[in-house]
């Protein structure tokens, strides 16, 4: 159903979370862990935990959003999906803790508001884990957002040029920096579903026996468990606002 997953699905998914904390949990009897472990075990329909961490409220938070913005895409269909990659924000493991995204979508509202989008644009922040295979110490996560952003091509050139500022891009050898992708948008359902999935999940790279940096190309759920519930316990901190991006919505 347009990538949203069953309400089975989501109990299956809330089932793997809470064993993978429950295991953290035996190992450093975290007070957070228990707190989200709790949380989400009592999370019903009729009475919601509402946490980003919890794959039953993050399917609730979809639905909510197809049905906010289904019909304006319906009748306005020049637009595009716009991934933005700020590699410059990359951010480590340890300060996942109390990093949040708010200076990062003030930041970026201020660029798109400064190039002169005044049409609505809407989507989500999202984040990868980049595992390093090779060199796991310098493992890290990929703040990015995924957009709908009016077609507007002149507009979109100068986004294109401020995301290839030297200030935002990451020096990776044998590594292309592409901090901006434009899609066509076919189905909308699926695209606003795909900018608001919120589950994390990591990349992982690795050196060749040419010595040169590659990376596997599909996404893949975090293997690490610690790190994994480590993406758990940043999400539960994070409210649903927070990983949604609006702008010039009053004009819809």
């Amino acid at each position: 159903m347009f990538n949203i997953e069953t309400g089975r699905q989501a109990d299956e998914e809330n089932g793997k979370r809470i064993d993978y904390m429950k295991k953290e949990y035996e190992k450093k009897q975290s007070k957070y862990i228990k707190k989200l472990i709790d949380k989400i075990e009592s999370c019903t329909m009729y009475e919601p935990c509402r946490s980003m961490a919890c794959a039953q409220c993050q399917t609730a938070r979809r639905l909510k959003y197809l049905v906010m913005w289904r019909q304006y895409f319906q009748d306005n269909k020049n637009y595009k999906l716009v991934t933005l990659i700020f590699y410059r924000d990359i951010i480590s493991t340890k300060d996942l803790r109390t990093w949040t995204p708010d200076l990062l979508k003030e930041r970026l509202r201020k660029i798109l508001s400064r190039i002169g989008f005044n049409r609505p644009i809407t989507g989500g922040f999202d984040m990868d884990y980049h595992r390093y295979t090779h060199a796991p110490k310098e493992s890290h996560w990929m703040p990015h957002f995924h957009l709908l952003i009016p077609n507007e091509p002149k507009k979109l050139e100068k986004l294109r040029a401020y995301m290839l500022k030297d200030n935002n891009l990451y020096v990776r050898k044998g590594r292309i920096n592409r901090p901006m992708r434009i899609d066509d948008i076919d189905n909308i359902l699926p695209v606003l579903s795909y900018c608001v999935k919120g589950f994390w999940q990591e990349i992982p790279w690795f050196v060749n026996e040419e010595g040169k940096l590659k990376k596997v190309n599909r996404k893949r759920r975090i293997k690490n468990k610690s790190v994994f519930v480590k993406s758990l316990l940043a999400l539960d901190r994070l409210s649903e606002s927070q990983l949604n991006f609006n702008m010039n919505v009053q004009k819809i």
